[in-house]
Order: C-alpha cells, then structure tokens, then sequence
C-alpha cells in the first residue's frame, strides 16, 4: 500500500470517466481518500466504449518498462475481473480464448518463432498448455476448420483474452459508487484551476477544488488546457469497428492476420477490428469504406462471415502520444497535477495495474 503524502489531505479530482479513471478512482478510494470523477458524457462513452476489447501481450522479445508492466496486467486480467466482479455483484463477460495469427510472410513467422521460444521461457502458462507456439495450416484447419491459413501457418498464444466492455465499465462505476465516490456525468470540465503555479482543482459550471487532479480524458487530455499540450501532448486517432452475428459459431479463437482481428463473443456475436485514421482527428462519423474494409477482411479470414448480419459500428478515439510511450506522471511545471493517457490501443488491458501505478503516483511522498 502506497504511503499518504501529507500534501494530499483533500479531495481527488479525477477528469475523465474511461478505464483509467474509473479503475484509477476505486484503488484510491479503497485506500481512504475522498475522489470525485467527471466525465464530459457518459462513463466508458469514449475508447473504452468499444464493445469488446481485445487483450493480447506483446511480442515476448520486446523488452522494457512499458511492455514489462502491459504483460503484468494482462496476466493479472482474470482474477481482476473476478474481483471486481464480486465487489460490483455484477457479472463481467471474460474468455481466455487464445488466439491465432495467420502468418502472411517468411519474415513474420521466423520472428514469431523467436516469440514463442522467449515466451515458453519466461511467461505463465495457461490451462496447463504451452503459452506459445507455431502450427502448421493443417493444423489450424484441424482445430478451426472455417479459417483460410496460408501454408505457412501460424502463431498460437494461449495468453491471450477479451473483455466486454460495457459490462467492465458497470462494474467498475458500481464499486466506485460502493466506495463513496462522486460519479458526476455528463458534466464538462472546462479547465484547470492553476494559481501560483499549482493545480488548485477544476473549472466546470463552477470552480471545485481540489488537493490533486488527475486528468485521464484520453484522446482529449491536451485539449483540457496549455499546460498540458505542452507537458504531455496526446492526439486522437480515430478507430472504428464492427460486430457481425454469425448464423452460427464459426471458431472459437480469438484471429489475428496482419492488423486485422476477430473476437469470437459469448454471444456468439464477431467483433472486427480495427480502423487507425490519424488523419481523421475529432471526426466520429462512420464510414461505408471501413464498414466494408473490416467486413471484407473478416470474410477473408472465416469465408463463413459472408452471410453474417452486421449489428453495429463502433466509432472511437485512441490516445496516443508522438513517441508512441504513455503518459503516466506528475506534470512538473504544475504541482498536484497529474496525468494518465496516451495508452493506445491498450488503456483497457492496464486496468488491473493501472490503479495501483496511480496511487503510488500521487500517493507516495517525494524523495
């Protein structure tokens, strides 16, 4: 447990009601302190408003702080659902499906083959399966007969899960609730309150104060105030996709091929992932073209798809920054001002430490 700072002895301002504020929110209240959350619209109505999300590690021969600490939270994944789950009394729709990718060249599969040498070594195992391995496409024809491999076949990675999100978001808003937090939505802040330097609270109808802020309003984190586009920039990047509901289940694994992935549901709905459109900036509409693209690669993928009905399409912004690294620090040039964001396409999967880095953040006095 993270050490109270004696600078902190009032409220916690958190602005923005995503996966990080929220799950940010319920770790400082279990620890005692008073915490308010306001979000512009809806909680979970912005990134983590996708219907699903996809929960993968990254490659095992990637090395540093950011993976180490990504891959720690997704191992964490399952009995964070679990707790929470039965903190909220709410039921979360999870799946440690593993996944497949197809491989589509000679360099991609030797690189994965050094992947899954890595990740046999060093990462837990699951379902007392081999974490990694490459299969042939008599293989994957075997265990999923409606896929298209190539004969070049593909990686399998037992590691990997999904989340429905929606259901993540309930339970999260639940326990905050449980723990004494102000869930305040639909309720926009206009700015920061900084006098002589410091992070005082926030302006939304009225000025609130605030003994800290801690800004995690994702794709729209810079937008909040200059202090901010010059501390810590982070730009949207639209992302859009699409559920299919299939006649009938057509595989079980999550699938990947190129940037392209197939979330098999519960439900026995498809989730088909992703757009990225930097150039798109704030734009939420839908596009016919992505609709068609993501369709038309799923189809690729399972032929059986063709016949599916499309539900929905989801529009988003993924924040991210311009090194491609999160922002997760204090704002130096404003003390008591702290930031979370720029996590990408993986904000979701950071939930179960996310929380525990923020308090220690905020929480933990200065050397």
């Amino acid at each position: 447990m993270a050490a109270i700072s004696p600078s902190v002895e009032g409220p916690i301002l958190i602005v923005g009601g995503g996966i990080m504020g929220l799950a940010s929110a319920w770790e400082l209240s279990r620890l005692g302190k008073l915490v308010s959350l306001y979000e512009r619209d809806s909680v979970g109505s912005g990134a983590s408003g996708v219907p699903y999300a996809a929960l993968w590690p990254s490659a095992a021969t990637k090395r540093g702080i950011g993976h180490e600490k990504h891959r720690e939270s997704l191992w964490k994944f399952a009995d964070y659902v679990n707790r929470l789950s039965d903190a909220a009394e709410m039921p979360i729709e999870f799946g440690r499906v593993g996944r497949i990718e197809l491989f589509t060249s000679p360099d991609r599969r030797r690189a994965a083959e050094k992947e899954a040498e890595v990740a046999c070594r060093e990462w837990p195992r699951f379902a007392d399966e081999r974490t990694q391995w490459i299969a042939s496409a008599d293989e994957i024809r075997q265990w999923e007969p409606s896929l298209e491999p190539t004969e070049l076949g593909g990686l399998i990675c037992n590691a990997t899960a999904y989340v429905k999100t929606s259901e993540l978001v309930a339970a999260l808003k639940a326990v905050n609730l449980r723990h004494g937090v102000s869930v305040n939505e639909e309720c926009l802040v206009n700015d920061l309150w900084i006098d002589e330097g410091r992070a005082r609270g926030i302006i939304s109808h009225r000025p609130i104060p605030g003994a800290a802020v801690l800004v995690t309003a994702g794709a729209w984190t810079s937008e909040l105030c200059p202090e901010l586009k010059e501390a810590t920039p982070v730009i949207p990047v639209k992302g859009q996709t699409i559920l299919l509901r299939p006649r009938q289940p057509l595989f079980r694994r999550l699938i990947k091929k190129r940037r392209i992935y197939l979330i098999p549901t519960a439900s026995g709905e498809v989730l088909v992932g992703s757009t990225s459109e930097p150039e798109a900036g704030f734009d939420l509409e839908p596009t016919e073209s992505a609709r068609q693209q993501l369709f038309e690669s799923a189809c690729e993928f399972v032929p059986g798809l063709h016949d599916a009905e499309i539900v929905s399409q989801w529009v988003g912004h993924r924040p991210q920054t311009s090194t491609r690294s999160p922002h997760l620090t204090a704002v130096d040039s404003v003390p008591g001002l702290y930031v979370a964001a720029g996590h990408f396409k993986i904000g979701i999967a950071m939930a179960p430490v996310i929380g525990h880095q923020i308090t220690e953040l905020i929480l933990s006095p200065k050397s």
